[in-house]
């Protein structure tokens, strides 16, 4: 009796384990898949918070000037991407993003992970399904670009004590921006499509910011068997005025002492270098100034006062570099007050070691530059006041939406 007690006892207890096996399978599955579900639902947060900060990035990338120009989808889907693959590693992305009229970005995300029994349930994986939409609320005002060089990673250098001021404008660098010592840069946007080295930076520097086109690349500059080659003479003014017609200069041009030169309106294709030293000045109003060889420098304590074209095919430009000349632009003295217009050297740098500010008179200025380099206590001037002047802005610079508020707002 006994015994069969202890056998019908073991087998309510096979039962009860049987049973208890039985009823804690689904229990089990219920709590995995609660779990699954929670993760699943912050894996979707953070794939969300991904999308959001991918559009509005593109967004702001369309309100710099010349957005449009520039592959805004693929800079959204990558921006999604490398955020995902940082913060949700495990989820299998896919982003598609679409600028669309009137400033607008759009990105949709799909998100895919594993689920249970070799993704048979659900059959494929988990699926996680995100959209973002954001507008870019103004297009803030290009004013300056180092585009860089294949031999230099560095676009814009700034030593020592220099500055380059530019309160409501971008500044930006295809390349690599190196801020030593005490150098600083106070701009509406600093961006680099490399990176920002050093600090003095207000705002903080963005990296990895789209490579900008040259919005001028298309013009032609050079002009063919216009300048002579042999000897090359060179008119000196040490007093009084040297008056300057427009056209072709093939001279080299030098001011010194208390000389003036002084240029009536109109465009000046100069074959050779241009150079302002001592308390000599150099003064023209509706002028651009094109150089095929050679550059303007202006050293010691010389004036210059120069104002941009308002008409004609080189209108809203003031400094220009043909592609093919090297010679570097250099700024040491602070009496440089004006240089209203657009300053364009695509293949050639521009340096500046004024002890004191620099194009602090004008209304606005746009500098391209390869290298825009800074030294000393030099302070670079960069305004915006593009109604006030006369001179009309090129288009691919400057600002082309005059709206009161900056940035991008998220719309999803």
């Amino acid at each position: 009796m006994a015994l069969k007690a202890l056998i019908k006892k073991r087998g309510q207890r096979g039962h009860i384990a049987l049973i208890t096996a039985v009823i804690a399978m689904p229990v089990s599955l219920v709590v995995v898949f609660a779990v699954e579900m929670t993760a699943l639902s912050g894996e979707r947060t953070k794939m969300q918070a991904a999308v959001d900060a991918a559009a509005l990035a593109g967004a702001r990338e369309i309100g710099v000037s010349g957005g449009s120009e520039r592959n805004i989808k693929a800079f959204t889907e990558r921006f999604a991407k490398e955020q995902t693959r940082e913060i949700i590693p495990h989820v299998r992305t896919t982003f598609i993003a679409e600028q669309l009229q009137g400033g607008a970005v759009q990105i949709d995300g799909v998100g895919v992970r594993n689920s249970f029994f070799g993704n048979m349930v659900p059959k494929g994986g988990f699926v996680i399904r995100v959209r973002a939409l954001a507008e870019a609320l103004n297009q803030q005002p290009l004013c300056v670009v180092g585009t860089g060089s294949t031999s230099t990673a560095l676009a814009i250098d700034g030593k020592e004590r220099s500055r380059i001021l530019a309160p409501n404008c971008v500044v930006h660098a295809n390349a690599n921006i190196e801020l030593n010592e005490s150098a600083q840069i106070e701009a509406g946007t600093i961006q680099a499509s490399g990176f920002a080295a050093g600090t003095g930076y207000s705002p903080e520097a963005n990296n990895g910011a789209l490579v900008l086109r040259d919005p001028f690349k298309s013009r032609r500059i050079k002009r063919r068997n216009a300048c002579p080659t042999g000897v090359v003479q060179t008119r000196e003014v040490s007093s009084g005025v040297l008056q300057l017609r427009p056209g072709v200069l093939r001279w080299r041009y030098n001011a010194r002492g208390t000389g003036q030169i002084r240029l009536a309106p109109g465009d000046y294709y100069f074959c050779q270098p241009l150079t302002i030293e001592e308390q000599a000045s150099l003064i023209g109003d509706n002028v651009v100034l094109i150089f095929d060889n050679g550059a303007l420098n202006a050293t010691g304590n010389a004036k210059v006062s120069l104002t941009g074209r308002r008409s004609g095919s080189w209108a809203g430009f003031v400094l220009v570099s043909a592609r093919e000349n090297e010679t570097d632009t250099a700024i040491s003295s602070a009496s440089v007050d004006r240089l209203l217009g657009t300053i364009y050297l695509p293949n050639s740098n521009l340096f500046v070691n004024a002890q004191g500010t620099v194009a602090e008179n004008s209304l606005w200025s746009v500098v391209i530059a390869r290298t825009i380099a800074l030294t000393g206590d030099s302070t670079l001037v960069i305004n915006d006041n593009y109604a006030g002047s006369g001179v009309p802005v090129p288009k691919g610079v400057g600002r082309l939406n005059k709206s009161v508020e900056d940035g991008a707002w998220l719309k999803r």
